[in-house]
């Protein structure tokens, strides 16, 4: 049961990593679309990690609930990305693996 936290952890900046990678993508070749939307949708995807990273830095124990709502979350999220973006394909290999985990 020690693990758990210390793999929650692991996670957490998983999320982060994809993220900054994401957003990197972006800035270094625009798909096209209204920036301000895709402004929008970034800003949403570091709110929702903000928020995930704090739930689990501060309730470790509540890991259940976080996994139980961040499937759903995470899957809106890759496929909100895959739609806006124009990066499908990177999306599907940068976020999906860390929806899945």
């Amino acid at each position: 049961m020690a693990l758990l936290p210390t793999f929650t952890q692991a996670v957490v900046s998983l999320r982060w990593l994809a993220l900054a990678a994401l957003i990197a993508l972006e800035t270094l070749s625009p798909a096209g679309g209204s920036a301000a939307t895709l402004l929008a949708f970034y800003a949403a995807l570091v709110g929702y990690t903000l928020l995930l990273t704090l739930v689990a830095w501060r309730y470790p124990e509540s890991y259940g609930i976080a996994t139980r709502l961040g499937i759903p979350l995470d899957t809106a999220a890759v496929a909100g990305g895959m739609l806006l973006t124009g990066h499908g394909l990177e999306y599907l290999f940068l976020a999906f693996p860390v929806a899945a985990v």
